[in-house]
């Protein structure tokens, strides 16, 4: 089953994250703090999770 493995490969390999203006860093799911480049992620389970040395190449700036 490689075709499977490549598949799923190709489509988790990227994530577009959507900010809002309303929040404060970010969305009400995914918050960025540029100053320690850390990622927090909230699952729908509600488990929270923080992703340390995150760096958006593009638009890293504009964050």
């Amino acid at each position: 089953m490689a075709w499977r493995h490549a598949f799923c490969y190709k489509r988790n390999a990227k994530m577009t994250l959507s900010g809002r203006k309303d929040a404060k860093y970010g969305n009400f799911v995914f918050q960025y703090d540029a100053q320690s480049q850390t990622l927090h992620v909230r699952s729908i389970t509600g488990q929270a999770l923080i992703l340390p040395y995150v760096y958006f190449p593009y638009g890293q700036d504009q964050v």
